[in-house]
């Protein structure tokens, strides 16, 4: 029996798990968080739009976004056709997104240190075919 598959799952795991720890080991966000201010850093986004690009449900989006809203990081406004609520984020939102890709960038840069730029183009090809 081939286990390539499983052992591919239990390496996407480790590193899961290996960039989880740094997350919380540089800063207070959690994954999701920084996954939120990350994505509303390139546009602002509906409540649907944001929670199907990340895989989730919209009663636990919008606990989410409420969360996010209390802290501070996280505005809804009136989308261009009155009806749609875009969610953006504040200026503290925006440095939260800066701290957080740069603190992802230093992580990046030890976890594919021991691969080719080629490699990690490869990489990210082959894990956007990965349906999960």
């Amino acid at each position: 029996m081939d286990h390539a598959n499983i052992d591919a799952l239990l390496a996407l795991y480790r590193l899961g798990r290996r960039i989880k720890f740094a997350a919380k080991h540089r800063s207070t966000d959690s994954m999701l968080t920084a996954a939120i201010l990350l994505e509303l850093a390139e546009r602002p986004l509906t409540l649907s739009d944001l929670g199907e690009r990340l895989s989730m449900k919209p009663a636990a989006m919008s606990e989410q976004m409420g969360k996010l809203q209390r802290q501070g990081l996280v505005s809804k406004k009136t989308g261009a056709d009155r009806r749609a609520r875009l969610l953006s984020l504040t200026a503290s939102g925006k440095k939260g997104a800066r701290l957080i890709r740069d603190a992802m960038e230093v992580q990046s840069q030890a976890l594919f240190a021991g691969m080719e730029a080629a490699e990690v183009v490869m990489l990210h090809r082959l894990l956007g075919k990965v349906r999960a």
